[in-house]
């Protein structure tokens, strides 16, 4: 599991981030950002659509 202290910082290097790594935000410290969550929640059913996360 990698970390990192704020989101922005994760965006900042997000398309150096490899699949099926697990991100912990040290702002958001109860929870985990997984890279490939398909793996952990399956695949979405159909009509359902995931929410984009806006950061600045």
């Amino acid at each position: 599991m990698d970390q990192l202290p704020r989101l922005n910082k994760m965006m900042k290097y997000l398309d150096d981030i490899s699949w099926e790594t697990e991100m912990w935000v040290a702002e958001s410290p109860t929870h985990i950002i997984y890279f490939n969550g398909e793996r952990f929640l399956g695949p979405c059913e159909e009509g359902d659509q995931a929410e984009e996360m806006e950061v600045s």
